[in-house]
């Protein structure tokens, strides 16, 4: 197989369960970024085009974050469905992350 035809085929996947887990309007995912090797930032860009390109016609919203902590940056998205009954609370947890050890 091909690496094109396993990278839409792995998209494909990870949409399918992504939109699975989202259609209860309770549920939300955050996405963090490993940044193990350095390459956080471009796997955030990796992650942010692919869920823009797979989530037309569906009920998930993304929300982006980056923590700074020290020398580190750290990526993270949040899913969730745009119908969640907590929708603006759970989004307003997200953006302060941390911050409260500011």
């Amino acid at each position: 197989m091909d690496e094109y035809r396993l990278t839409v085929g792995l998209s494909a996947t990870i949409a399918l369960i992504f939109n699975a887990f989202i259609q209860h309007e309770k549920q939300a995912i955050i996405f963090v970024c490993d940044s193990s090797d350095g390459r956080q930032k471009a796997r955030s860009r990796k992650f942010t085009t692919w869920f823009q390109n797979r989530q037309t016609g569906t009920d998930m919203g993304k929300i982006d974050r980056l923590i700074i902590d020290g020398d580190r940056f750290i990526y993270l998205s949040l899913i969730l469905h745009r119908k969640h009954p907590q929708f603006k609370t759970v989004v307003d947890v997200f953006i302060n992350l941390g911050e409260e050890d500011k």
